[in-house]
């Protein structure tokens, strides 16, 4: 699901939970799953369809504020 999808569903409520978590292949960066209301969750994509991964949990906190998120919850 890329940004602005992303951004669509938590408008409509379809989206409802929000989580940052390390990649299991390179744990120096981290990446975004949103959920919806049934559980099912998606990786958050870049503009070209790559899972977005980033190794500051800073700038990811900004795109998921930018979704509209204000609650987020980070494993370490």
């Amino acid at each position: 699901m890329n940004i602005e999808q992303a951004r669509a569903c938590f408008l409509t409520g379809y989206l409802v939970n929000v989580e940052v978590l390390k990649n299991p292949s390179n744990m120096a960066q981290w990446f975004v799953l949103v959920q919806n209301s049934s559980g099912k969750s998606y990786m958050l994509d870049d503009e070209h369809g790559h899972t977005m991964v980033n190794s500051s949990v800073d700038q990811l906190l900004w795109v998921i504020h930018e979704i509209g998120f204000r609650q987020v919850l980070v494993h370490l």
